[in-house]
């Protein structure tokens, strides 16, 4: 079994850049899966996912699952959730599938959230947060083939709340000095990442700085105002080591709300994979004796 961190590292070297962020919202689904399926709206998302997932496979690095929009639908969107996943593992292997759960809590309970993530859903990384720390968030550190993403700075507008405050200690910011506690002390097994929003390419920056290889799973390109040549050289400007993907979540899942919908979800991902791509050659090439860890 491929480890997360290997995963990652095959899907960049293989030219893939993308997650396909999987947050399906009831009122957009096109109208013609709503009719087929009689307005069983839970069904219409099956049948949208599915071959959402199936037409942008090729394509996609990681395909992230949203808990909370499968969550409201109780019982049936749990069942379902499952489903996906499992969907996800037969349709395309490669990926890695990432459950975006954004949880973090004592120990005991996380164990909860372990075997929920990593043994019924088999997903192969989850996000969380870190503010209880290390002590707390072992249990999803214990499977060195399973990874953990912590949240360290938020797309949202309001994450400087407390992300930017300074930490005394350390002179650095909070999302600083979480990214660089997380590489020191909590990566034993060589399966944690960051996530680092792509609406504040400085702050992403610093992070690569701090906590140099660590994976980063950046959302926010596109309608959350995230610019992706910014976000590469940002990403890369410690060097082309670090592994990374960027997250599309409606812009992926709605780029069209006719018949063509997979199609053109899967375009809005290989159009993704390609920028990165010529983005980043000129990096490459520059530095070419860096050899990934």
């Amino acid at each position: 079994m491929s480890t997360f961190y290997e995963k990652l590292q095959a899907n960049n070297a293989a030219g893939r850049y993308a997650c396909a962020g999987l947050d399906p919202v009831d009122s957009k689904i096109p109208e013609d899966l709503r009719a087929l399926w009689e307005n069983d709206t839970l069904i219409a998302w099956c049948t949208f996912l599915y071959e959402l997932i199936r037409a942008s496979e090729t394509h996609a690095a990681a395909f992230k699952p949203n808990l909370a929009f499968f969550l409201a639908r109780g019982y049936r969107g749990l069942r379902f959730l499952e489903d996906v996943c499992q969907h996800i593992h037969d349709t395309a292997p490669h990926a890695l599938l990432i459950l975006d759960m954004k949880v973090g809590d004592i120990a005991d309970t996380n164990a909860g959230y372990v075997e929920f993530a990593f043994n019924i859903c088999k997903a192969d990384a989850i996000t969380i947060h870190p503010y209880l720390g290390y002590e707390a968030m072992k249990p999803f550190l214990a499977d060195p083939n399973r990874g953990a993403f912590v949240l360290a700075k938020t797309s949202n507008p309001g994450s400087g709340e407390f992300q930017d405050l300074l930490v005394q200690e350390s002179g650095l910011p909070l999302y600083a000095h979480v990214s660089r506690n997380i590489q020191r002390h909590w990566n034993e097994n060589a399966n944690c990442g960051l996530v680092v929003g792509a609406t504040y390419p400085t702050q992403l920056e610093k992070v690569v700085v701090v906590a140099p290889n660590l994976p980063i799973l950046i959302p926010g390109i596109g309608k959350q105002g995230g610019d992706l040549e910014t976000i590469v050289r940002a990403v890369t400007s410690n060097g082309p080591s670090t592994p990374f993907i960027l997250n599309q979540s409606s812009g992926f899942m709605y780029a069209s709300g006719g018949e063509d919908f997979a199609e053109a979800g899967a375009k809005v991902l290989q159009k993704m994979n390609e920028g990165v791509q010529n983005i980043l050659s000129p990096v490459i090439a520059d530095d070419a004796t860096v050899v990934p860890s």
